[in-house]
């Protein structure tokens, strides 16, 4: 039979198939350089296939085969030279958080891996860990969809968008800015800098000239670290006017639980994995009782409360497990569903947004460390249809080149996010998660 497939093409067969695969899948992953050679598989089985096609007395496919590889000959001298400007480009951001000892520290992201066909992860801990790889081309899931990404050479940042318009790079790119949350590995948008502080050509007064009834000496320090914005409240720590204090709200903040950070079942419970990482190195606090006041801004307002407050207690012989903590926990607040729900927020991801604002009105390079963070569980046993849980930060302005404090600067955040029940019976967040910032001279 002269049409029959000998052993020896069945085994070329297989194994151009299987170059062909892994090139297909490595192209997405890693830089054209590195798959150049492989590329050449794709012009031998294209070849292959046109030599099958013409035995069997397909001219027609055997044309379209052989096409293909002319194609891929003509392209490879292209490939070669776009590899240089591929993910050769990229650079690594400026981290959002630096590191501490014995402060907030954010955990290094997960695998970050989907389910949607033709989306190719990137690999855990490479450059661009979280996001996916499609046809060539740079994806990032926000919510359920998948969005074209890309880097932006000109600024160092990645942006989600269309990376082939006119504008797309440029200073004229208002594509929106995504970053990596150090906490889950996920990427989310980038808040706008003018809902965080505004541009700081726009203000030509200086913080040391806003306060005339302090000391120039205390006030300069603001002018060394941050511009003034537009909502900025004045005022002095405890009414000392030597110490100065500078305060702004971000009353639109919005807070959505993202995959990594949902409850599941656990050895200890059914609770976030975020949480329970926190809970043993962090302090929790239980109120109970009536609500603490809240500002205008839905942020609570703890002068003067009179409930029940609680701290959760590490075991001494074994400070590293959460076990004592999740006991206490469980005999005030004995909702399973209720502790599920609060641990999906109560921990370092509520903190990113509040950082990342921060660092938006910091001149320079100057970065920020959170040196503790306290949680508190708003709970009211008599009001059984509603919870609260808030995080405080407090913490340092840093010298990027030393890594030091800068001294006297003192730095003070505040985020809560409310529960409640819907029609079901079953908890759920609501989104609005205000933020309040303080920096102040200490």
């Amino acid at each position: 039979d002269a049409n029959a497939t000998t052993d020896f093409e069945v085994t070329l067969e297989n194994g151009l198939t299987y170059a062909h695969l892994a090139y297909q899948l490595a192209k997405m992953i890693v830089p054209n350089w590195v798959t150049i050679p492989l590329e050449l598989s794709e012009v031998a089985a294209n070849l292959f296939q046109g030599y099958q096609a013409y035995n069997l007395g397909d001219k027609g496919r055997a044309s379209h085969a052989l096409f293909d590889a002319l194609v891929g000959v003509a392209a490879l001298p292209l490939d070669a030279v776009g590899a240089r400007n591929e993910l050769g480009a990229f650079k690594v951001p400026r981290s959002v958080v630096a590191a501490s000892k014995n402060g907030l520290r954010f955990e290094a992201p997960g695998t970050f891996s989907g389910d949607a066909p033709g989306f190719v992860p990137l690999p855990a801990g490479s450059r661009f860990a979280g996001m996916y790889a499609k046809e060539g081309k740079f994806y990032v899931k926000l919510g359920d969809d998948y969005e074209e990404a890309y880097f932006d050479k000109a600024n160092n940042i990645v942006r989600v968008g269309n990376p082939r318009s006119s504008t797309a790079g440029t200073w004229a790119d208002t594509n929106s800015q995504i970053q990596r949350d150090p906490v889950s590995g996920h990427w989310r948008t980038v808040p706008r800098l003018d809902l965080k502080g505004g541009s700081p050509d726009s203000f030509a007064q200086q913080f040391s000239t806003k306060f005339p009834q302090t000391p120039g000496s205390s006030a300069q320090k603001f002018d060394a670290i941050m511009n003034p914005a537009d909502g900025d409240q004045l005022g002095a720590v405890g009414g000392r006017a030597n110490f100065p204090k500078v305060s702004w709200y971000d009353s639109n903040s919005k807070y959505q639980v993202i995959p990594s950070e949902m409850a599941s079942h656990t050895p200890n419970g059914f609770y976030s994995e975020q949480f329970l990482k926190d809970v043993t190195r962090n302090d929790y606090h239980v109120l109970l009782g009536e609500f603490p006041r809240t500002d205008a801004n839905g942020l609570v307002d703890m002068h003067g409360y009179q409930g029940f407050n609680m701290r959760l207690n590490k075991d001494p012989a074994n400070p590293a497990s959460p076990k004592a903590k999740l006991k206490e926990l469980k005999e005030v607040i004995p909702d399973p569903n209720l502790r599920a729900k609060m641990s999906e927020v109560a921990h370092q991801g509520l903190m990113f947004d509040p950082t990342y604002g921060l660092i938006t009105r910091l001149k320079g390079d100057l970065q920020f460390r959170s040196d503790n963070a306290e949680y508190y569980l708003y709970y009211n046993p008599d009001s059984k249809d509603t919870a609260k849980v808030m995080v405080e930060s407090w913490g340092s302005i840093l010298d990027p080149n030393t890594s030091a404090k800068v001294p006297g600067i003192g730095v003070h955040m505040q985020r809560s996010i409310d529960l409640h029940k819907d029609a079901k019976g079953e908890w759920e967040l609501n989104p609005s998660a205000p933020i309040r910032y303080e920096v102040r001279v200490s």
